[in-house]
């Protein structure tokens, strides 16, 4: 992410957002809410403890040193660096990345109440999911 950060700004972009791509029916318009931000770092809170967006329109990309990756403090230990900084970060709502078993079980039934209201988003993957055994093993 750094680096993505860093050649984005010495690219003359003024503002930079990154979205994982293990959140698939993140709503746009949090991704326009950050886009739009005037803080200097938006983030988008994940219910796992991490993020699944994270913009920038400050060159601050040192607050991504001594973060422990893969574990439930990645966004408070984030926000800490940020806050060591004198800075603080515009929150986005809430949302789900998809990285367990539980989560894709979870994204299936998220994508199922999603037809049933007839959004059509996502149907695709819904169809994909179908196909696979999703059921925990016991």
């Amino acid at each position: 992410m750094r680096q993505a950060f860093e050649d984005r700004f010495a690219e003359g972009f003024e503002r930079v957002v990154i979205i994982g791509a293990d959140s698939p029916t993140l709503p746009p318009v949090y991704i326009e809410q950050a886009l739009r931000s005037e803080q200097e770092v938006v983030m988008g809170p994940s219910t796992d403890g991490g993020y699944y967006l994270i913009g920038m329109k400050g060159k601050m990309t040192d607050i991504f040193a001594g973060i422990p990756w893969g574990t439930d403090d990645v966004l408070s230990k984030t926000l800490k660096a940020l806050q060591a900084k004198g800075n603080h970060a515009e929150l986005l709502p809430v949302w789900y990345d998809v990285d367990l078993p539980e989560d894709l079980r979870f994204l299936k039934t998220h994508l199922e109440w999603m037809a049933h209201t007839g959004l059509k988003d996502g149907k695709a993957t819904l169809e994909f999911l179908n196909q696979l055994d999703l059921e925990p093993k016991t």
